[in-house]
């Protein structure tokens, strides 16, 4: 679905200016400095939003621009990006492919934090092979997607604990 994005100058009734794009059926306004920015479906009627704001704030200057729809679940992808970290790698699925998995850790980098995208995670990561031992235990304390209990469990620790106050912990084997 398309979008028509709304952005108005008010003159001076900016309150009538925002009171029109409502009852004209807008759901928010956003206030960037001097102007309300609001979207609509890409069917509504322009010239319509526009002459209820001007009916409302003569001195409103009105500007509105047809954005077209944009996959936002695959646009995203696009940021995120495999994470070489030393020995080890995080890395998204889709970027999965052709890697030694005893060396990837494969995180699906949704609302998790620990998708390697935070410098405090990459940073553990390259720290771990120079710490962890074959046969060690962990915990992963606050985990969020374990990555770091995954991670130690590829550098072949005998059992990782995770815990985290959004859920319940486990052991990693």
């Amino acid at each position: 679905m398309n979008w028509l994005s709304v952005r108005v100058r008010p003159g001076r009734e900016p309150g009538a200016a925002l009171a029109a794009l409502f009852a004209m059926g807008s759901m928010g306004v956003h206030e960037a400095g001097a102007e309300l920015v609001t979207h609509f479906d890409g069917d509504a009627d322009e010239a319509a939003i526009t002459a209820a704001v001007h009916a409302a704030d003569p001195d409103a200057q009105v500007e509105a621009t047809l954005i077209p729809a944009v996959d936002w679940t695959e646009e995203w992808k696009k940021g995120v990006r495999a994470h070489e970290l030393g020995t080890l790698a995080i890395v998204p699925p889709w970027l999965a492919e052709g890697r030694d998995p005893a060396r990837t850790v494969v995180i699906e980098p949704e609302m998790a934090f620990g998708t390697g995208e935070h410098e405090t995670t990459r940073g553990v990561v390259r720290l771990l092979p120079g710490i962890i031992r074959p046969g060690d235990q962990v915990a992963d304390l606050g985990a969020g997607s374990a990555v770091l209990a995954i991670a130690a469990a590829k550098l072949a620790v005998t059992r990782a604990r995770t815990w985290s106050a959004m859920g319940s912990g486990g052991w990693w084997r």
